[in-house]
């Protein structure tokens, strides 16, 4: 038998959510299921959970990849893994 579980996310994490799983091949649902099977396994939520906050440079680093991610900064012009670690560098992030 089957239970449906309703439950309010925001939009734009569903949204993404919709994107990432699809090109992993399943829908929203699908992942939410292999999260509650994988939780039985565990015998507990499938990942760390900690009350750490990411740091000031960790959280900069989250608000520009999302700022990239929804076209309000430009992508980076790295052409090649090499490329992107001479930047880096010579920005002194490395």
């Amino acid at each position: 038998m089957n239970k449906t579980v309703t439950f309010d996310v925001d939009q734009q994490v569903i949204e993404n959510c919709e994107k990432l799983f699809a090109n992993l091949g399943m829908t929203v649902t699908e992942a939410l299921k292999i999260f509650l099977y994988k939780s039985l396994i565990e015998d507990g939520i499938p990942f760390a959970v900690t009350d750490r906050v990411p740091n000031a440079k960790f959280q900069a680093s989250i608000d520009e990849s999302e700022a990239i991610v929804r076209g309000k900064l430009p992508e980076s012009p790295a052409q090649s893994v090499e490329d992107f670690f001479k930047e880096m560098r010579a920005s002194g992030e490395i």
